[in-house]
């Protein structure tokens, strides 16, 4: 056995730190927050993918996705919310809480939609562990086989003599086909056209954005209304390869002539252009019989 000596001044301040800390721990006393003890235990969500594209599909036709994941990390992890947007995307496969070492699949049911052209969905998945707690997935696809112009016609507001607007016209191609020749030329109007090539503009609301997950073309087409009052008319030609030709209505209607004296300087600047289409910049309701020549 071995014996430890300890002198007087030595332990009596053994014993004052002793009761020192046991006043520390009392039962009574408040712990401070667990933020406050140190940073969180490591942890995450891992997917094996993040981007999915179904390619084309048929008008109607519902479409399953699974997306495997795995669970990174020690401690445990929470979902808080798994968010598809809108009803044509159900989630399922992800439990609320997540132990350490937890695996499945995500399984993603996209319905069957009837509009032609591109569709971009996002799935957002929030758990409990920032900063890194939100995680996108995207499913994107293509509906229908033909290429998709849009919208069927530009109606183009009351507009003052001389006023120039922009609009815009949308070329979507199927799978495949995303990098075919487009040109464009105004009939019957003053103004110009402009083809663009990606990254592509979408409507996001209030804005515009580019995505990348929108293939094909722009065209942005300037029109510069007559001097005279009265209704105008044109169209936009639209030539996609040899697929065919669009053309797409454009209407105005000029409110009132202007005074000899007013100089053409003093016409209102352009108006911002007007996207054409949905989120997904692939509108509705054009490239039918009515505006399509081959």
């Amino acid at each position: 056995m071995r014996t430890v000596v300890i002198g007087g001044s030595t332990l009596l301040l053994l014993l004052i730190g002793a009761a020192f800390v046991g006043h520390r721990r009392s039962p009574d006393a408040v712990a401070p927050p667990a933020s406050l003890t140190g940073p969180d235990p490591p942890g995450g969500l891992a997917f094996e993918r993040t981007e999915v594209d179904l390619g084309a599909v048929a008008a109607g036709e519902a479409r399953r996705v699974e997306v495997p994941w795995r669970r990174t990390g020690e401690g445990p992890l929470g979902i808080r919310n798994v968010e598809t947007g809108c009803g044509c995307l159900l989630a399922s496969g992800l439990p609320r809480a997540l132990p350490a070492g937890a695996a499945g699949t995500l399984v993603l049911d996209v319905a069957g939609r009837r509009a032609p052209g591109p569709f971009s969905l996002v799935v957002r998945v929030l758990s409990d562990r920032p900063p890194d707690d939100l995680h996108h997935l995207r499913v994107r696809g293509f509906v229908g086989s033909d290429t998709v112009v849009s919208p069927a016609a530009l109606p183009l507001a009351a507009l003052s003599p001389g006023r120039t607007v922009e609009r815009l016209v949308t070329v979507r191609p199927p799978p495949g086909r995303e990098r075919t020749p487009v040109e464009a030329r105004l009939v019957g109007l003053l103004g110009e056209t402009r083809v663009v090539e990606g990254p592509l503009i979408r409507a996001t609301g209030g804005g515009k954005e580019p995505d990348g997950t929108v293939r094909g073309h722009d065209v942005i087409v300037v029109v510069r209304a007559p001097e005279t009052a009265g209704p105008f008319a044109g169209h936009v030609e639209v030539r996609v390869g040899d697929e065919g030709l669009w053309r797409v209505p454009v209407r105005g209607t000029v409110v009132a002539a202007r005074p000899p004296s007013m100089p053409a300087a003093a016409v209102p600047a352009a108006e911002a252009p007007a996207a054409a289409g949905g989120v997904d910049g692939s509108g509705t309701g054009a490239g039918g019989p009515e505006g399509r020549t081959k």
